[in-house]
């Protein structure tokens, strides 16, 4: 089972707020995840952590995708007026098991969103705006 956490809808871009409160995921994860005979497992954005760590402990693996930038709190720092919607439901998720995956050595793979999410985890820090950040 591969783990692949979910995203709330209001935190995509164009997304009207008036409609109900969901989770979504793109479906290419999900038929990357089989195609390669994985079972892909699509995680909550639950705030019950004992509900959450029974769902960890049965997974193989962690995939955790691209997304919306990750809340700049988590990494210590203030968001910058460039800075764009933000899924903190999604952040204390993957942020919570990918920490547990480190701690334990079980596969995680991050793409993009979800690499920036292993090195908040790790105790690291991000660029909010590289353009506005930095000369070089």
């Amino acid at each position: 089972m591969v783990g692949i956490p979910t995203q709330t809808l209001h935190s995509i871009d164009g997304i009207p707020k008036d409609l109900p409160e969901s989770w979504v995921m793109n479906q290419r994860y999900s038929r990357a995840v089989a195609a390669a005979g994985g079972l892909p497992v699509m995680i909550p954005l639950l705030d019950d952590e004992d509900t959450l760590r029974a769902l960890y402990d049965r997974m193989d693996a962690l995939l955790i995708p691209g997304g919306v930038d990750l809340d700049p709190a988590t990494y210590g720092e203030a968001p910058l007026p460039t800075c764009g919607r933000l899924d903190p439901a999604r952040d204390r998720v993957e942020l919570r098991f990918a920490r547990w995956a480190i701690a334990e050595a079980k596969p995680l793979f991050g793409l993009c969103r979800g690499l920036q999410i292993v090195n908040v985890a790790l105790g690291g820090t991000l660029y909010q705006d590289i353009a506005a950040q930095r000369s070089d």
